[in-house]
């Protein structure tokens, strides 16, 4: 009986181990932490085929949502939430002058839209789609993001003209002033790559929040960029994955190599930032990459990681942008649309 029973303890421990070295074998390395998954946390599934693949998301207004277009660029699409009904807006500036200029990009509020221009550079603003916007600066720098934390006040990332170097500005159109922080944005390696990210504002917070792509974490801060904060995300990687090679020719820098991208997209709305990770968990296998997004949600009053959930893979497309606006998940799988409703007990249990 003793040899009965070791017989079979051992062929489960063969079965286990083969089960995990079948996962180590392929690719899997766990992350050094864990996620806390929830169960059923969408509901309420719409789709809507876009049959192009250039939208992004610019904002929601009126409950309407407003798709930009990257290659008609004053060209939007504004749809309802239940995406029965879809209306072409059409946005005319003043002056067409240096519109091609690099690229043109739409985002839109509950009290206005705007149309950035950083190469040109210009800040176009309109009450209301497809009213006329009109120009409301000419800013003094080039710069590479931009967003409105106010109806006159915009935080911009540009690069510094003498270290070359990115940072932060604010941007005040009434009353006219421009203050520049070139701390917030902390330098790992190269000071561009190393601190690319994607910045957000909290409406009901009042706080602007920026996440790195390459590092686990994100940054809080005021409008006025005086009360500055870090906090880590949930992941390992403190230090950016990234090899940076120079081009002498053209007197610029390149990634050697694909980076490990930490924070690969995120959004915040009202209290809370969401992540879609670009690491795994060590309670995740290899194979959920092949069928999966995961997005981590964090309660940004308390700094607290709360909860998980995966976004699958819808049409076998990719997931190439997403946003969230209160409990309504908007996502953009290439030329595919679907909204979806985040279950209130998400929130209520973590």
């Amino acid at each position: 009986m003793l040899k009965v029973l070791l017989l079979a303890a051992g062929s489960v421990s063969i079965v286990i181990c083969l089960q995990f070295a079948s996962i180590w074998n392929r690719g899997y390395t766990g992350g050094g932490f864990v996620r806390n998954f929830i169960p059923y946390p969408l509901r309420s599934l719409k789709s809507m085929d876009l049959k192009y693949n250039s939208f992004y998301i610019a904002g929601l207004a009126n409950e309407r949502l407003y798709l930009g277009n990257y290659t008609a660029p004053l060209t939007m699409i504004a749809v309802t939430l239940d995406l029965r009904d879809s209306t072409l807006k059409r946005i005319k500036l003043d002056s067409l002058e240096n519109l091609l200029s690099g690229r043109i990009h739409i985002t839109v509020d509950a009290n206005a839209y705007y149309v950035f221009n950083g190469f040109a550079p210009f800040i176009y603003r309109g009450d209301s789609v497809p009213k006329r916007p009109l120009k409301i600066s000419n800013i003094p720098v080039y710069f590479k993001n931009a967003m409105p934390v106010g109806r006159d006040v915009f935080i911009l990332k540009s690069e510094s003209a003498k270290t070359h170097r990115d940072i932060i500005i604010r941007q005040s159109i009434h009353p006219r002033s421009i203050g520049i922080d070139t701390t917030f944005l902390e330098r790992q390696l190269d000071g561009v790559f190393c601190t690319d990210g994607m910045l957000h504002y909290s409406n009901s917070l009042h706080r602007i929040v920026y996440v790195y792509f390459y590092r686990n974490q994100y940054i809080e801060s005021d409008p006025d960029l005086t009360s500055i904060s870090r906090y880590r995300t949930i992941d390992t990687t403190t230090r950016a994955k990234i090899k940076i090679a120079k081009i002498d020719s053209r007197n610029s820098k390149t990634m050697a190599a694909p980076p490990v991208v930490v924070n690969k997209r995120s959004s915040v709305s009202n209290d809370w930032l969401y992540i879609q990770s670009g690491l795994l968990a060590d309670n995740q296998l290899a194979d959920d990459q092949n069928y999966y997004e995961v997005i981590d949600v964090y309660h940004l009053p308390s700094h607290q990681y709360r909860f998980s959930f995966y976004l699958p893979f819808e049409r076998r497309k990719h997931l190439s942008a997403f946003a969230v606006f209160g409990q309504t998940l908007v996502v953009l799988y290439e030329q595919y649309l679907f909204v979806y409703e985040i279950s209130p007990q998400a929130f209520e249990l973590n």
